[in-house]
């Protein structure tokens, strides 16, 4: 899924990482590295990753939300996927995740994918 929101990234700036193509985890780029910057998860691992495997962390407005926009949202705690906004339910969105389940997340919970300008 592609974003639309821009990714300027730079130390100290709060970022989702591409795990696996399906999950994304939060931390906080610390550095440059060889590969690109140099995260540290919440969790304290740490990993060198390009920037085009990164989002930074952007908390959406309802305003800014619209049917078919790309985001991500949580599947488990602390883990999120990629997904896809289906409609405002309310003070919830319904969104699809990419393995097709359905559900209903509060906006405080889904964070905009940013790709890199």
């Amino acid at each position: 899924m592609s974003g639309c929101f821009s990714n300027r990234l730079r130390p100290g700036d709060a970022v989702w990482i591409q795990w696996t193509p399906q999950i994304w985890y939060h931390g906080r780029i610390e550095s440059l590295c060889e590969g690109g910057f140099k995260v540290r998860f919440d969790d304290q691992d740490e990993k060198c990753s390009p920037a085009s495997m990164l989002s930074k962390d952007i908390s959406p407005t309802r305003v800014r939300l619209e049917a078919g926009m790309a985001v991500l949202a949580p599947k488990e705690p602390r883990i999120y996927v990629p997904a896809k906004i289906l409609e405002r339910r309310g003070l919830n969105f319904r969104v699809q995740l990419e393995d097709g389940q359905v559900i209903d997340a509060p906006l405080r919970l889904l964070r905009l994918l940013a790709a890199e300008k």
